[in-house]
């Protein structure tokens, strides 16, 4: 039995799930899942490689009974342990004798000192308990996210939690369990798609009308020690209204990318100037579709929209009925993704052909 901590229920739940090994799911509460894996489907190797990969995890590892807890401690000579809640710390210190102090930790952050000495144990439910033998990997976060030449927080900038996550439900239905997969941002910006698949060692392909901005990011992102550089990294201008016909395109297996969200919309934003910026983004959108459908067989797009929460308005509809009158499947995320005081958020939209 596994556990995982993570930042959203609901696209874990799309994100966790959704794995082929995984047989029996259920949403303990607010931050925490539990499921179980069928090891005769994958080897537990190949499964925690994807739930290391899976963006929606916090930390996680196996549950066990208080007792085999204890033990595991004390066969790992720890004797420092970090927990939730104060009522645990005092259940703790009554049964683990080897263990010198405690600290009590916010359960969905990633507390350094738990990461690099300590033993973090969260309790389940019942008498049952999990230990943390795993941490996201922030480093690599903030470095896509702040740290690259050209970024745009001012804009809204696709945080790098959410991009991976459209990239892991893009290639959801790959069944082979390779580095080998080509992931294809036509709208990359700021090369931000680009950065996460290569760090997750998938060869990678971004295109956009003006790519200055990502042929910067993807330069520096070379020569970042995080870089993968065996893996292929191709950055070209493309119009996504115009045809698609470069070749090497033949080769890509998923499209993940985001709806563009220009230009900036503010609280006072004129209903009037909102519909025609919405018309505009629709437009692009319903050729950029066309133009994939014709130029692939079959091909699985990832991507975000934006969603004006006081207007209550999305292109979602838009989406929706193209795919009915194509022939594709249509899964839109109902769960919507945004920050405090932002008044656009992103809902995810999965389009796959029939």
């Amino acid at each position: 039995m596994f556990f995982a901590v993570v930042w959203n229920k609901e696209f874990a739940s799309y994100e966790i799930w959704a794995l082929e090994s995984v047989v029996w799911y259920e949403h303990i509460r607010k931050n925490l899942v539990v499921f179980s894996i069928d090891e005769t489907h994958a080897t537990l190797q190949e499964t925690l490689k994807k739930l290391s990969n899976c963006s929606t995890c916090i930390k996680r590892w196996t549950i066990h009974s208080l007792q085999i807890c204890s033990q595991k401690i004390e066969d790992w000579g720890v004797d420092l342990v970090g927990v939730e809640k104060k009522e645990l710390w005092l259940l703790l210190k009554k049964t683990l004798d080897v263990v010198k102090r405690f600290k009590i930790v916010d359960l969905i952050h990633t507390d350094k000192d738990m990461q690099s000495w300590w033993q973090e144990i969260v309790h389940i439910k019942a008498d049952t308990y999990g230990l943390v033998q795993w941490y996201q990997n922030i480093p690599l976060y903030e470095i896509v996210d702040f740290e690259k030449p050209i970024r745009g927080m001012q804009v809204w900038m696709m945080p790098a939690k959410l991009t991976l996550l459209l990239i892991n439900l893009a290639l959801q239905t790959k069944k082979n369990d390779t580095d080998e997969y080509t992931v294809y941002d036509p709208f990359c910006w700021f090369w931000t798609t680009n950065m996460l698949a290569n760090a997750y060692w998938y060869n990678t392909i971004g295109s956009d009308i003006q790519i200055s901005s990502a042929k910067t990011n993807m330069q520096w992102r070379k020569e970042h020690d995080m870089s993968r550089k065996d893996k292929k990294v191709l950055v070209f201008k493309q119009d996504v209204t115009l045809p698609f016909e470069k070749p090497f395109l033949k080769h890509v297996d998923c499209i993940a990318t985001e709806w563009w969200l220009w230009p900036i919309i503010k609280h006072k934003t004129w209903e009037l100037e909102l519909i025609q910026h919405q018309e505009k983004i629709r437009e692009v959108y319903l050729w950029f579709l066309h133009n994939i459908d014709v130029f692939y067989d079959k091909m699985r797009i990832c991507m975000t929209i934006p969603y004006y929460v006081e207007r209550d308005i999305s292109n979602v509809v838009d989406v929706q009925q193209w795919a009915e009158k194509n022939n594709r499947s249509c899964v839109v995320i109902p769960e919507l993704y945004m920050r405090t005081k932002q008044v656009i958020a992103r809902q995810i939209i999965i389009l796959e052909k029939k």
